[in-house]
């Protein structure tokens, strides 16, 4: 059986290697030196999300291994037809051949809200994972978000189960400027972050919009930011241009010119992009520039038109690289009507204010759509 889900994007660690878990398929594939290799399915809990699930990857400076200082956290999404409040920490185990192997999923927390469709960041040096938006019910859009603090993962018992009176709960975020669902979040530094598309979810013979709108956040590294309580969103939330065509499960990323460190590019590749539900290959990239200590000093009033994907793509799963000189794009599909997962993966560089898009040699092994995606570095000596 076929199914589909949100992709999330995560940009820690290096390139080496770049995971993608599909909740639908229940695999792990590891791209490592253009090699795909298949890993031992993650076992997950009875009622672990399939489709639409969020996530991010946190980092925990107590570790001493690279790879086990890097959390992967899954939250939210739907499986036949139920909604998830959970979060789950994906992980790790030795496999045969010594390597590490992500090989389980335990719940560590509960969101505040049933949620599919939203997006999720790390910030506060990568110890909080902040959700945002999604879907609630059968029509229902959520501007409502809430954050994970890691201290709340390594507190939960191992031995915890699913169930819900042993975990703990999420605490109550900053608002969205308004409703939204299958939307990009996207870190543009450690200071601030942008968030862009999405829509707006009804009742289906209503349809919804596929919008243009993006607004960015400031002081994301102040601890007391997502904490702070406020009544009106805008007090936060600044408005950036307009993207010219509005889309929905796009992919994102935040890409690095490899020429110009002082200067970056916000992605919105792909996506659906009405209510017709037609899928797009056009790319727009949002202009930043920073100064030499990481500030942002100028960001673009209007998106360009970027290289154009290879094919129409909606529901691919992305990660950025740690140094956002790259970002991934693997899998997803060309139309909702005529509907195929694909297992193409593809790459986006930058130089000189150029970017262009490559074809990894490898592929996914199956074709597949809505993963999560993390780049994740492998154990010392792998």
């Amino acid at each position: 059986m076929v199914t589909t889900g949100w992709n999330g994007y995560y940009r820690l660690g290096d390139t080496e290697n770049l995971i993608v878990v599909s909740e639908g398929y229940g695999s792990t594939y590891v791209l490592q030196q253009k090699r795909l290799s298949r890993c031992q399915p993650p076992k997950m809990q009875s009622m672990y999300p399939i489709n639409y699930a969020t996530g991010s990857l946190l980092f925990d400076a107590q570790k001493t291994d690279r790879f086990q200082q890097h959390i992967p956290i899954v939250c939210g999404g739907e499986k036949e037809g139920m909604f998830s409040d959970k979060c789950y920490r994906l992980e790790t185990r030795t496999g045969n051949n010594g390597r590490q192997l992500i090989n389980t999923a335990k719940p560590v927390a509960l969101l505040n809200e049933f949620r599919k469709g939203a997006a999720s960041i790390s910030v506060l040096d990568r110890t909080t994972m902040w959700i945002t938006g999604g879907r609630i019910g059968a029509s229902g859009t959520l501007s409502t978000t809430e954050w994970l603090d890691l201290s709340m993962i390594t507190a939960t018992s191992p031995d915890a189960g699913d169930q819900n009176e042993t975990l703990p709960t999420l605490a109550q975020g900053i608002p969205l400027p308004r409703p939204l669902a299958y939307h990009c979040l996207e870190k543009i530094n450690s200071n601030m972050a942008i968030v862009y598309g999405g829509t707006v979810w009804s009742e289906p013979e209503q349809g919804f919009d596929a919008l243009a709108t993006a607004w960015t956040i400031q002081d994301l590294d102040a601890p007391q930011v997502l904490a702070t309580p406020i009544l009106d969103a805008n007090d936060v939330w600044t408005p950036a241009a307009n993207m010219t065509r509005g889309r929905y499960l796009h992919s994102c990323g935040v890409v690095r010119d490899t020429m110009n460190a002082r200067r970056k590019f916000v992605v919105a590749a792909g996506g659906g992009t009405n209510s017709s539900r037609s899928v797009t290959y056009w790319v727009e990239l949002l202009k930043v520039d920073e100064d030499d200590s990481g500030k942002v000093v100028h960001i673009s009033d209007s998106w360009q038109e970027g290289p154009w994907l290879p094919t129409a793509l909606a529901e691919a799963a992305s990660a950025t690289s740690d140094d956002q000189t790259l970002l991934f794009v693997a899998g997803g599909h060309e139309s909702f009507s005529a509907f195929v997962p694909r297992e193409r993966i593809f790459n986006l560089k930058c130089v000189n204010d150029f970017c262009r898009w490559t074809e990894e040699s490898a592929e996914l092994m199956s074709g597949r759509t809505g993963a999560i995606a993390f780049i994740i570095p492998p154990p010392l000596g792998q």
